[in-house]
């Protein structure tokens, strides 16, 4: 009697449980910043830096494709074009202090004529306590939040592509790790 209802105990609980974790994988959260509580305290989108990255040549692009092609080999289509940027995060973020000592930072990200965004970081470092989210400037599409389990020991990280020509990069820093991210 008491081993079946130890089982019958021991399957309440996991029912319990797993019922808990997919209620929480399907919570979605959004940018600090488009919560609607601190939206009024922090600068609007029109005050927040941004990069705005060389208008490609179209004209070169094509040629370039062109010459790839020329030799018959069969390789992926050419899609887009790098930049090369360092970003000092804190002289080039906008930054908001939040009322309980934590931060925001964002900027904008310009790419003229751009399809989609994507952007490579060389040294990634989220802090423990700290968010990074990528999201485009209508707010309907983003990606995050990345914590510290996507650092790398090579600090590489890649985002997925984000559709539009502007995007925002939001860092939020808890006041445990002022200073501790780098992007």
């Amino acid at each position: 009697m008491v081993r079946k209802l130890i089982k019958i105990f021991s399957t309440f609980i996991a029912t319990i449980l797993f019922s808990i974790v997919t209620v929480l994988s399907q919570v979605q959260i959004k940018p600090f910043s488009l919560n609607d509580m601190i939206q009024p305290t922090i600068k609007k989108i029109t005050e927040i830096k941004y990069i705005l990255t060389p208008k490609p040549n179209i004209d070169s692009l094509l040629l370039m494709e062109k010459e790839l092609n020329s030799d018959d080999i069969v390789r992926p289509e050419l899609y887009g074009l790098a930049f090369d940027y360092s970003l000092d995060l804190i002289n080039e973020g906008t930054w908001d202090s939040l009322d309980n000592g934590d931060r925001i930072c964002r900027f904008i990200i310009k790419c003229p004529d751009a399809y989609s965004i994507n952007l490579h970081f060389i040294k990634l470092n989220i802090a423990k306590s700290s968010y990074i989210f990528f999201y485009n400037l209508s707010s309907k599409f983003f990606v995050g939040p990345f914590t510290h389990t996507v650092n790398k020991s090579h600090g590489k990280y890649t985002t997925s592509s984000l559709k539009g020509n502007e995007i925002i990069v939001e860092l939020y820093e808890s006041k445990y790790d002022i200073g501790k991210n780098t992007l």
